[in-house]
């Protein structure tokens, strides 16, 4: 599993509004705002103030909290880092499966409208091996 050589925090902050004070504090509106970067917190700190303003006309006879707390960063687990990684690998193999399979249909298409083909070209036999390891390369990555 990855482990960070520095850990950095990340924020979460918390906009909740209330009935009232003394009423058991019944909530009637909450936004959440979860792992942020704590850059990225503090860079749009004004649109967490904006959205609490917000809430504040839309219910002015309500109480208003905010929260800002700083936690540690929660990683991917190796299974779950496995799973993006194939992902990642099964749609760049489609993709360029995609690409090879165009490529090799317009050269063709060019080729028969010629009197004298040439098939023993070298980039459209390379662009036909590549077509192969990428088809096997797809069906070796696990679902």
């Amino acid at each position: 599993m990855y482990e960070y050589i520095h850990k950095p925090k990340t924020r979460c902050i918390s906009i909740t509004v209330y009935d009232s004070i003394y009423s058991g504090k019944k909530i009637i509106k909450e936004l959440h705002y979860k792992n942020l970067p704590l850059g990225l917190a503090i860079k749009y700190a004004w649109y967490f103030k904006y959205r609490q303003a917000l809430l504040r006309v839309k219910y002015p006879h309500y109480s208003h909290e905010r929260f800002d707390w700083d936690i540690e960063p929660q990683g991917m687990t190796a299974i779950e880092m496995e799973r993006n990684r194939n992902k990642r690998d099964r749609t760049t193999c489609k993709r360029m499966i995609t690409k090879c399979e165009n490529a090799i249909l317009r050269y063709e298409n060019e080729q028969n409208e010629l009197l004298i083909q040439d098939w023993e070209h070298e980039p459209y036999v390379k662009v036909k091996e590549k077509l192969k390891t990428y088809q096997e390369k797809l069906k070796a990555i696990p679902l």
